[in-house]
């Protein structure tokens, strides 16, 4: 059986926490699976599987996770990295993402540049947004983007938290314009967490006292939430054929030379055939 692979980007938020009012450090998901979204999704996926978490090491030496089961329709794959800004998710893209070779990429990231003091303008979010868009793309992969979800510590920190609003509502509304122009897949997270009766605000049962991360109840939330219709399912067909050639041009002579024949992850053959000027 083909599966279809979904690689889920982003920061503390994607990578998951488990956060308790009487211990308020940080734990790894390893310490309870079920406080992370993609636990939640990856039952929604598959008929309600319980995922079988492993860690894997890249080539940095970083760590990423994935979720499956020998009957799951689609397997996960979590890297998330807890603190980063979008310009720092950038580089990790060829140690996370390439070697997984996915049908679909979903990204959620921005927290950490839109915090109260953080330096980053909106403008220069959205700017390296769609620069890991591009690189999804570049891949072969469909994009995914998910709107930042409401972050309730903001709410208390004055002007500077009023910033970090402003800053993620711009961003997040450029996500939404960019999915419809551009025939993305939205998950509108903001949208899902956020209290109808408590504007700007995650609902009290959702959200840790820390006032940022989610709690299991909330992840339930985000992950049985997402559209699983955005992620269909990969299934094995005749393998297509493409061939990719120059353009002409006029009055010049020259030859159609082939450069290469190749095979991409679902099986299409890619011949590439270029002109050459004599």
């Amino acid at each position: 059986m083909t599966k279809t692979i979904i690689v889920c980007v982003g920061d503390s938020i994607t990578e998951g926490h488990n956060l308790y009012d009487n211990n308020p450090n940080f734990y790894s998901f390893e310490d309870d699976i079920t406080s992370m979204y993609l636990y939640w999704f990856f039952k929604q996926l598959n008929n309600n599987l319980e995922p079988v978490v492993t860690q894997q090491t890249v080539s940095d030496g970083g760590y990423i996770s994935k979720l499956d089961h020998p009957d799951a329709t689609h397997v996960l794959y979590n890297c998330g990295h807890g603190g980063y800004r979008v310009d720092q998710l950038i580089p990790r893209f060829d140690y996370d993402v390439v070697p997984l070779n996915p049908h679909y990429v979903l990204m959620m990231a921005g927290g950490n540049d839109y915090g109260t003091g953080a330096k980053q303008t909106a403008e220069s979010t959205i700017n390296e947004l769609d620069q890991y868009y591009s690189l999804i793309v570049g891949i072969g992969a469909s994009v995914v983007a998910g709107t930042y979800i409401p972050v309730n510590l903001w709410q208390s920190k004055g002007q500077d938290g009023a910033d970090a609003q402003a800053r993620m509502e711009q961003v997040n509304q450029w996500t939404r314009d960019t999915c419809n122009i551009r025939s993305y897949g939205l998950v509108d997270w903001y949208n899902i967490m956020e209290d109808p009766n408590n504007p700007k605000y995650c609902r009290t049962g959702d959200i840790h006292t820390d006032g940022v991360h989610p709690t299991v109840q909330g992840y339930d939330r985000m992950g049985s939430n997402t559209d699983i219709s955005l992620f269909e399912e990969i299934t094995p067909s005749e393998p297509a054929q493409y061939l990719i050639e120059a353009f002409f041009v006029q009055n010049v002579d020259g030859i159609i030379k082939e450069l290469n024949t190749s095979t991409n992850k679902n099986g299409a053959v890619i011949t590439q055939k270029v002109f050459v000027a004599k």
